[in-house]
This record gives C-alpha cells, structure tokens and sequence, in this order.
C-alpha cells in the first residue's frame, strides 16, 4: 500500500518495512479472529458443558431391587420451577445419573417431555419408597406443548425418578423394589 501526501510524496512511514508489518498485521486479525470463532463454535457444540438455567439440590438414590442395589447421582427437583424444566433442554444424561422429583403430598400428574431431547424412563414412588410403575417416555421436541403424549402414573405418588432409557430394565429394577434419597447439597 503507497501512502502519499497531499503534496504528492511519500509519507514517511511508507516503507517496506512498514507495508510487511501491515501485512503481517492483517494476517494476525485474521488468524485470531478465525481462532476466536473456533472457540465459541467449539463451545456451543460440546454437550458436556451444558449447565442449567436454574440450580437443583444434588444426591445420590439408591435403588434396592430382589437381586443387587444400584446407585445414582441425581438432580433433586422440589419446587415447581424446578418441576417444570426437569430434564428438558439437556443435550444428554450421563449413564450413572437421573432427576429425582420429590413432592410435598401425593400426586397423580402425568410426565412429559416436551423439549426433552433424549429418552427417557420415569419410575413414579410410593409414599413408603416403592416403585409403583415405571413408563418409558420419548423425546419431543415439537414447538407446541399439546402436540408431545402424557404419560400418567398407575397410581398416586410422592417422588418420581427420571433415568435414561432402558436404565431401569437393564438392571432388572421394577414395581415392589424400593427407592431411598440422600441430599448432598447444592449445586
């Protein structure tokens, strides 16, 4: 690039020296700003970095079946925020890992999943800690709520616990087996 003065010379910083450092100069923009869109790119994209719009308390539920115990760490949803988002939105959920619903009194609502991205199951508990039923729930996604099925409850319960799918069926875990939460904290 020539620079040239109002009197028609050269500006004095119109070297090669100068012009390379220019270049030079460009090139660097240009390599960080591909760089920093890599970055946010890369960002957006990874699931594992997902992190909630609200807090939950966590902890871990231990399953007791007829055969073995099984232990999960779980979000705990107590309050109807909480209820509400569950595990919508999420990308993924870890394989050892769950929502746990916890209710003040008896509930017979049904579940959904509308903008929940993964399958899931819901087993739904008794007052005294016992499985009632366990649903296998699919994902929806759609733009309106009424459009996503209900799955309900085969009877009255105090909590309910949301793993992945096929979770509860691989490990043989059923109606009649028992469910016990340990809170940790906040997170």
């Amino acid at each position: 690039m020539v620079v040239t003065m109002r009197d028609g010379g050269r500006h004095p910083l119109d070297t090669p020296r100068a012009s390379a450092f220019r270049a030079g100069w460009r090139a660097w923009r240009r390599l960080v700003a591909t760089a920093v869109l890599a970055c946010v790119a890369t960002v957006a994209c990874e699931d594992e970095h997902w992190t909630s719009p609200i807090a939950f308390e966590t902890g871990s539920v231990w399953i007791y079946s007829r055969a073995d115990s099984f232990l999960l760490d779980v979000d705990i949803a107590s309050e109807p925020e909480q209820w509400s988002l569950g595990l919508s939105l999420r990308p993924e959920l870890s394989p050892e890992s769950g929502m746990f619903f916890a209710f003040s009194d008896i509930q017979v609502r049904s579940f959904w999943m509308w903008r929940t991205h993964m399958a899931l199951d819901v087993a739904f508990v008794s007052d005294n800690g016992s499985i009632l039923g366990i649903q296998a729930m699919s994902p929806c996604i759609d733009e309106r709520p009424v459009s996503c099925p209900r799955y309900p409850p085969p009877a009255g319960y105090l909590s309910a616990l949301e793993v992945n799918a096929g979770w509860f069926d691989h490990r043989g875990i059923g109606p009649g087996d028992s469910v016990r939460l340990v809170v940790h904290g906040d997170r």
